[in-house]
């Protein structure tokens, strides 16, 4: 008896010790080394363990969802065409701008590996059982596949030159090579040992096999330049874009090696951590100086080919599966699936904390990064979606629709899309080749593609446009807009004695027609100016009977100077007066600009949303040289009337939708601009995300208005607050690692109770640990 009760003692303790284990497995404690070598100082690592690596997840540019699990994924250079497939047999070729493929094609058996070339106009296909199948991005028809005979080795990797004009594939020990124009190959080569992952330079010149051995070729021979062997097998390769560096992942020895391809002896040989036995992925920069490399055992590299150590490292405990790097090492993408921690990772090579952290909810086993580092692709299986991530503003062009010379100063400036969070613009009196303090920032953090320009005076004019999102910036090119504005005249003479025509602008001269009105009382007239409230004789006496024109010189008028023309008489007693109504008349060159005008309220999360209690304001100044001044603002909202502006205001009186402000300016001089902006108004009782929570609930229970799954457990807020009375911020309610919508949908345990059955166990414990029912005390743990 007393035997019996020790040993269940000894299992309850060690029940404990596992249960103990299994809790600090999941808290998941990220582990990063940052190793100073050549970089500082030391050789010492640096561990920082628990540091929280980010602040926040970077957004999909979208998803797509196959039939099943996604295999493999590619993009093209710039990222304007990616690829995906697997094991749903298709090959899905999409452009970054839409999840809606462009078209697909089914193979005979799973896409187990893509390539796409640089310009996205060729795709290769491995079908794990039946052979590969070469595309052309114009069409879903296959311009050639090739099977060998006696039936296909299990096709494991592909790869194509970046021109497309060269095609590997390898598989079952076997390694192909091809000539885009034939499907008979032009070599191939037998190593044995299975596998084959290969990798191909730019130009298709050298190619890379690793199985066996590490083994490089030329391209015109199936006979390898050389060929390396540990006695380990290799999982993965990489060459770099001109040839000149090969990085290769063992296995059992755990260990990343770098060539040169002059030599079969590695350059460098580096040991990773974690047990043997470990598949390693690697990923190479296109001139080799940096190289990046992932384990099934949890870590993430990072090196220097200058240096004999990893640069960096970083862990989460995620079974990373690929990795990826930018054509100059300055991004690199990790990807890995772990239950309930599945991460896609971005990080820049300066450090170690990732830039990003996304989780896609299921395994994500691959990822690839555009050359020029714009966009990033990866592939999940069990939820099988194909993500696309915008990584830094994409190349873009700046347009305007000024005129040449433009002649009134208002114009616009157009932009094609960077795919970036918001833009700002410059201008400077020269050509802008870089952002500086002596360049001028007109406006920042505009999220449309343009932005309209007015009341500009005569001159020089270069714009430049940044595109801006948390991870980097990207200029525009520099345009040049030429503004010459002809002179405004205002005319007001009215005179007794004399008939005036308006002036007409002739060339650089202002020209006046003059004639007599009573000819009884004059006998000649005369034409001063008075510029500058002195008399000036300008003008030479005329008789009284003729009809006479006038040239006024306006070459060296600046815009905004008051220039004043008094008409004498001479009566027959010879003595001059002034006209005896009007002494002048005004030529302005003045205030032709209307204001600038500008409406400013605090946005809710989602753009363009504006709640009941929203306080809008709208504000104006005048521009121009010698701006005359801001006389009114007025608006209206809808089809309602203007009203003049006063103070703050609100739509507490409208009803939940999209509204119209109206708003405009004008000017002492007459000048006015109307502007207008559309927005979406959010009642107390509007219900955006429609999630069953009203805006006024979500406010209380601090949820997203715009989210239905704030804390993306799979429970909507709604039925979380009022159906499972769960926390609508908390993944995981009861804290049992089992999240609240798995607990409801998938394993039907209590979301509020760590043990359902009340059993003495929790039930992520007999789900994953003992493989018992949660849900019945009677096939509890202490029953077996």
């Amino acid at each position: 008896m007393l035997k019996n009760t020790k040993r269940q003692k000894i299992k309850l303790i060690l029940w404990i010790l596992v249960f103990i284990s299994i809790i600090l497995l999941d808290l998941n404690l990220q582990t990063i080394n940052y190793i100073e070598n050549s970089y500082g100082n030391k050789r010492n690592d640096k561990s920082l363990e628990g540091l929280e690596p980010y602040t926040s997840g970077s957004t999909p540019l979208w998803i797509h969802t196959a039939g099943d699990s996604i295999e493999a994924v590619a993009i093209s250079a710039t990222g304007e065409y990616l690829v995906s497939g697997g094991r749903d047999n298709k090959v899905y070729l999409f452009n970054k701008s839409s999840s809606t493929p462009i078209w697909n094609y089914t193979l005979p058996s799973m896409v187990w590996s893509l390539a796409i070339s640089a310009d996205g106009n060729y795709i290769v296909a491995a079908a794990y059982w039946d052979g590969i199948f070469l595309f052309s991005k114009s069409s879903s028809i296959p311009i050639w596949n090739y099977t060998p005979l006696g039936g296909p080795p299990a096709w494991s990797y592909v790869t194509i030159s970046e021109d497309g004009n060269y095609l590997v594939a390898g598989g079952g020990g076997v390694m192909y090579f091809f000539n885009r124009s034939s499907s008979i190959p032009m070599w191939n080569h037998t190593a044995g040992g299975g596998g084959n992952a290969v990798a191909i330079s730019a130009s298709g010149n050298f190619i890379a096999k690793a199985g066996g051995d590490i083994s490089l070729f030329n391209k015109s021979s199936s006979v390898p330049l050389w060929s390396y062997s540990s006695g380990d097998f290799f999982t993965s390769v990489d060459i770099s874009s001109d040839g000149n560096y090969i990085i290769g992942g063992s296995w059992n020895n755990n260990k990343i090696y770098l060539f040169n391809k002059s030599s079969s002896t590695p350059m460098r040989t580096y040991l990773m951590t974690g047990s043997a036995g470990i598949e390693h992925s690697v990923a190479i920069s296109s001139d080799g100086q940096y190289m990046t490399s992932v384990s099934r055992s949890g870590w993430v590299y990072f090196f220097d080919k200058s240096v004999d150590i990893p640069v960096w490292n970083y862990s989460t405990g995620v079974d990373f599966r690929s990795v990826t790097i930018s054509s100059d090492g300055r991004y690199i993408g990790a990807s890995g699936p772990q239950f309930g921690n599945d991460k896609i990772l971005l990080f820049e090579r300066s450090s170690p904390i990732p830039l990003w952290v996304y989780n896609p909810g299921s395994d994500p086993r691959f990822i690839s990064i555009s050359l020029d580092a714009t966009y990033l692709v990866a592939g999940t299986q069990n939820n099988n979606r194909t993500i696309l991530f915008n990584i830094i503003p994409s190349p873009f062009n700046l347009s305007s629709d000024a005129d040449t010379p433009d002649p009134n100063g208002s114009f616009n400036l157009s932009w094609t899309s960077a795919d970036a969070d918001n833009y700002s613009v410059y201008v400077h009196n020269s050509f802008i080749s870089e952002i500086n303090k002596s360049i001028t920032l007109l406006a920042s953090g505009i999220t449309r593609l343009t932005h309209s320009l007015s009341g500009l005076l005569n001159g020089d004019y270069y714009y430049l446009v940044v595109a801006i999102n948390d991870i980097a910036n990207l200029s525009s090119n520099c345009i040049y807009v030429d503004v010459k504005i002809a002179p405004q005249i205002i005319f007001y003479p009215t005179l007794e004695y004399l008939n005036t025509t308006e002036p007409m602008e002739i060339d650089l001269y202002l020209e006046i027609n003059c004639s007599v009105i009573n000819s009884t009382v004059l006998e000649g007239v005369y034409l001063t100016e008075n510029s500058t409230g002195i008399y000036v004789n300008r003008s030479m006496s005329l008789g009284i009977n003729n009809e006479w024109t006038y040239k006024l010189d306006i070459s060296a008028l600046d815009r905004g100077d008051l220039l004043s023309f008094l008409f004498y008489t001479k009566d027959s007693f010879y003595v001059r007066k002034n006209d005896s109504n009007h002494l002048n008349f005004s030529l302005f060159i003045g205030d032709i600009y209307p204001p600038f005008v500008s409406i400013d309220y605090n946005l809710l999360s989602n753009p363009n949303y504006v709640s009941e209690s929203t306080l809008l304001n709208i504000s104006a100044f005048d521009v121009g040289e010698r701006p005359s001044g801001i006389f009114q603002i007025s608006y209206k909202i809808d089809s309602g009337t203007w009203e003049v502006f006063i103070d703050l205001f609100t739509l507490n009186n409208f009803s939940e939708g999209l509204h119209t402000i109206y708003y405009n300016a004008l000017d002492v001089a007459g000048n006015s601009i109307v502007e207008s902006i559309t927005i979406y108004l959010v009642t107390a009782n509007s219900d955006i995300d429609k999630d069953g929570l009203i805006y006024s609930d979500e406010l209380i229970h601090s949820t997203d208005p715009f989210n239905n799954d704030t804390d993306s457990d799979k429970l909507s807020d709604g039925d979380e607050v009022n159906k499972y009375q769960t926390n609508p911020l908390s993944p995981d309610t009861d804290g049992d690692k089992l999240s609240d919508g798995e607990e409801v949908n998938k394993y039907y345990t209590n979301p509020l109770s760590q043990d359902t059955d009340g059993d003495g166990f929790s039930d992520y414990d007999e789900i994953f640990t003992f493989r018992t029912n949660p849900l019945s005390v009677f096939s509890s743990p202490s029953m077996n």
